[in-house]
């Protein structure tokens, strides 16, 4: 009887570290969320700022007239960014060219390139003899003399490698306007560009203005966002400081630990650090994070303490692929390492802990359209045997897989408006993921919470595979003095509502289940008080599920605006 009873207390604590593992996971998986919507909105696409963007209508063209010219060949001279063939498409196939046509052909010449984004690079006529049958149109493709990069008026010796390699190049806006965005990536840069003439025809210098603000930002904050085995209450502390290597280099740094006054054994502690260093087209990431708890389950003759870890390091590599005045494509690849371990008592419980390691590959589409900012993104995750993660070939039957595959994918949409001075932003976003294989709970998708499905504290389904979406309109309305923006910020009111499915896959039963919840709320945001304040409700749910209204609250200082 006695081991009964004692069996039935190790059952009951087995689950705890399960749980508390799940909300580690879920802490990381708000975490990147996060960091995925501030990279989303870095990603949003602007025009050019500075320097000609197109052809004047009369450049390289000769004065009209009613002469018809013979000519047999078009010659395009000094071309070398376009092939033959692709220029020969301006010529109009026939045998005598008027002075209107030649004047198009240049025209046309001249906006291909514009269009590419060469914006010094022109067309025109040189002085020649068309008694010969052929008309010759010479090209002069614009090149970079040299990049300045000035900082508050000041020439800056450090940091050119935002625009590598392009001294000396035929001069692209869309490479000098990437190295600009990676500037301005930094909250507190604000970069624009200008051309002025080099010392030779055809040459530009491009000079890069900063204005630079204070180069580090501090936070401390309070939420209710923790586990009720690990404490509700979660204070927080953040510390970024950017280009202080002189690279246009971010480092960010964020403590967050449950409330100290629950004692032992209820606590919950986080660190993260994450690093990005930019390089022209190229952006390179690493982030490393620390999460450990401790809890206490009552078994039927005593309690039992559960505590655990989990690691995580990530490194990403990213790609510009392609850019124009309303789009960008990236490509990331990123190996991840995740180390989780958990102990009733201090006896390791090894169905719950393992180490996996992960190889990512990853594109993405941002495009203006429609007013607002469309992104799509498609991945594919393959567990490997690296960094002595577990092996599949020694696992138990039945055990989750780590040489798993997995795909996922997102299409978000984002618009504001503009209507009698207040300002009014639709946002919506479809995630959907998809393995044949039965995947440990980190790499699984949750349903349920803050991040996913608003609506559910403690309670989600947890999805082989699954999709959600989260929708939610905010209003922003002039309801705070100017004065005092930079002590408030601004406060917008908003309503989402959020849908989740799980669906049918390996380890899960052959259906579906559905959740559906909903939030109104405030958020204060910009100044150097902000927080927030929601109420949640769900809608639909399992039958095991409880429906106990959500209120989630968040307050905290932006040291760095005093």
């Amino acid at each position: 009887m006695l081991a009964a009873v004692a069996g039935g207390s190790v059952a009951s604590a087995q689950g705890v570290p399960e749980e508390a593992l799940r909300q580690s996971e879920d802490l990381q998986r708000r975490q990147q969320d996060f960091l995925d919507q501030q990279e989303r909105l870095f990603r949003q696409v602007a025009p050019p700022q500075g320097g000609p963007v197109a052809p004047r209508e009369d450049a390289g063209i000769v004065p009209e007239g009613g002469t018809c010219i013979p000519v047999k060949r078009v010659i395009f001279s000094k071309a070398s960014i376009f092939s033959h063939e692709r220029l020969q498409k301006l010529v109009p196939d026939r045998d005598c060219l008027g002075i209107a046509q030649i004047s198009a052909i240049v025209r046309d010449a001249t906006n291909l390139y514009v269009d590419a984004g060469y914006v010094t690079s022109r067309a025109y006529l040189p002085e020649q003899d068309l008694s010969t049958g052929e008309l010759r149109i010479e090209v002069l493709e614009g090149r970079v003399e040299t990049v300045e990069i000035r900082q508050n008026g000041e020439l800056r010796q450090r940091g050119h490698g935002v625009l590598p390699g392009v001294t000396g190049q035929i001069l692209n806006i869309r490479t000098i306007e990437q190295g600009l965005d990676q500037i301005n990536g930094l909250s507190s840069k604000d970069a624009k560009i200008s051309l002025k003439p080099g010392a030779e025809a055809g040459f530009s210098i491009v000079v890069v203005e900063i204005t630079s603000k204070r180069p580090w930002r501090a936070s401390v904050a309070v939420d209710n966002s923790g586990s009720e085995s690990t404490g509700d209450v979660q204070f927080e502390g953040t510390f970024t400081v950017e280009d202080l290597f002189g690279q246009f280099e971010t480092l960010s740094l964020v403590h967050k630990r449950s409330d100290p006054s629950l004692g032992e054994p209820k606590a919950s502690e986080s660190t993260s650090l994450q690093i990005a260093v930019p390089r022209g087209f190229w952006t390179w990431r690493w982030s490393s994070s620390f999460f450990q708890y401790s809890s206490q389950v009552e078994g039927q003759l005593q309690s039992f303490r559960t505590s655990g870890t989990n690691w995580t390091h990530k490194g990403e590599i990213e790609r510009l692929l392609w850019r124009d005045q309303v789009s960008k494509t990236h490509a990331r690849v990123s190996v991840s390492v995740k180390d989780a371990r958990n102990y009733l008592e201090d006896t390791k419980l090894d169905t719950s802990s393992r180490i996996l390691s992960v190889l990512r590959g990853e594109v993405s589409h941002t495009r203006q359209m429609l007013g607002g900012s469309l992104t799509l993104q498609a991945g594919l995750d393959q567990g490997t045997t690296w960094f002595g993660a577990a092996k599949d070939r020694l696992a138990e039957t039945g055990a989750p897989r780590a040489q798993f595959l997995k795909s996922d994918g997102e299409i978000s949409f984002l618009r504001g408006w503009q209507i009698g001075g207040v300002q009014v932003v639709a946002s919506s976003r479809l995630a959907a993921q998809y393995s044949p294989d039965l995947l440990w709970s980190s790499e699984q998708l949750s349903l349920g919470g803050s991040s996913t499905v608003r609506g559910f504290d403690g309670q989600s389904l947890s999805a082989v595979n699954g999709l959600y979406s989260r929708n939610e309109l905010s209003v922003t309305p002039p309801l705070i003095p100017e004065d005092l923006t930079k002590y408030a910020g601004q406060l917008s009111f908003f309503a989402g509502l959020d849908s989740g499915w799980q669906l049918p896959g390996p380890g899960a039963f052959e259906g579906q289940e559905h959740v559906l919840g909903a939030a109104v709320g405030a958020r204060l945001q910009g100044g150097i008080v902000f927080g927030e304040i929601s109420y949640e409700r769900a809608l639909q749910a399992p039958r095991s599920f409880t429906r106990e209204p959500v209120l989630r609250l968040r307050a905290g200082l932006t040291l760095s605006n005093f």
